[in-house]
């Protein structure tokens, strides 16, 4: 058969590519061929492993003495021989501490090293405990939205108290509305509400998050950790503020995948007032309990609904009274069966929620 020129053409051009390109090696990925030793080449990976090794280097500069051993091992390898080390009582606490002194906060940025970290500072004196703290001075934000570093924070705020760690509240004023949206920042945020609360840089970091828009921190995946934890921790005026906004749109947060935990936690920890008029306000709407009990989210309000003591009661009637509807959800009858209701007895009640 005849092929149309273009197509003679086309088949000659590949026919040359393949002949100039046959000493390349060839891959397929993601249903794309690519030319490994090209890609291996690439200006843009070259830059990245330049970039990897100068990271490391940095970082080993910064860890020299402790990483004095043969340049073969890795960094994490190190780490992991000396964790061995003290967990078998051939080092000391002590002695690793003198050895990782002045280079804590490098160590703390590397996943290894901040476990190694954690578990001396289980051991530790206060006061060597109290030097790893002061390494950190000047370096909280960056090591509050580490992954790594932010769990040596963490264990620090937990075995040293209040005052001893006030300057990380310090130095977290006027980020904490970036660090409570993040995954290690909000974390971190809620074990100073847990342990020093009590602290006055604590308490103005806690009122700076609290004078922006809490409905937007209750409703977000990681800022709901923190109003929970106001709710649970706070005093009654920080909780007030987040139970204020929290009321703006009641029966919606009440089903809403972040803020509904923040409801249930207000239902229990809030003072006995705001506790029943959150309650009330719940039940205040025709069906609302019903429709609550038979959501995936709004179920667990109930729960903590009825542990309001003025209200459970209340609650529990409109609940065996809206049985036949709450038997039919798979969420409805798991609250049936914990509250021992799921074999009532459906009768013909006129009227309520």
């Amino acid at each position: 058969f005849w092929l149309k020129p273009k197509i003679i053409l086309s088949i000659a051009s590949v026919c040359s590519w393949w002949l100039t390109t046959a000493m390349c090696i060839f891959t397929v990925k993601n249903t794309f061929i690519c030319d490994i030793e090209s890609e291996a080449s690439s200006t843009h990976s070259s830059t990245r492993a330049r970039a990897a090794t100068a990271d490391w280097a940095t970082l080993e500069s910064d860890a020299a003495h402790l990483l004095a051993s043969e340049s073969s091992r890795s960094f994490g390898e190190l780490c992991a021989e000396l964790f061995a080390a003290v967990e078998g009582g051939e080092m000391t606490a002590s002695s690793v501490f003198e050895d990782i002194r002045g280079s804590v906060v490098a160590l703390s940025m590397h996943a290894a090293g901040a476990a190694l970290l954690q578990r001396m500072l289980e051991l530790s004196r206060p006061d060597e405990a109290i030097m790893v703290a002061q390494e950190f001075r000047g370096a909280v934000c960056e090591a509050a939205f580490s992954p790594h570093a932010h769990q040596v924070l963490l264990t620090l705020v937990h075995c040293l108290g209040s005052s001893e760690v006030s300057f990380i509240a310090e130095e977290l004023q006027g980020d904490a509305s970036h660090c409570v949206l993040h995954p290690s920042g909000s974390t971190l945020l809620c074990q100073l509400m847990l342990f020093a609360s009590g602290e006055e840089s604590t308490k103005t970091l806690v009122d700076e998050l609290l004078s922006g828009d809490l409905a937007v921190l209750c409703c977000h995946k990681f800022g709901v950790e923190f109003a929970a934890s106001v709710v649970s921790h706070g005093t009654r005026a920080q909780q007030a503020l987040v139970v204020s906004a929290l009321r703006c749109n009641l029966q919606r947060f009440a089903r809403h995948r972040f803020a509904s935990r923040v409801l249930a936690e207000a239902l229990l920890y809030c003072g006995e007032e705001e506790r029943f008029a959150l309650a009330s306000e719940i039940m205040s709407m025709p069906g609302a309990i019903v429709a609550l009990a038979c959501h995936n989210f709004g179920v667990d309000v109930v729960r903590a609904l009825l542990h309001v003591p003025q209200a459970s009661k209340q609650a529990v009637y409109f609940i065996e009274k809206g049985s036949r509807r709450i038997m039919r959800d798979k969420y409805g009858m798991r609250l049936l069966q914990e509250l021992g209701l799921s074999g009532v007895p459906v009768t013909a009640v006129v009227g309520g929620a």
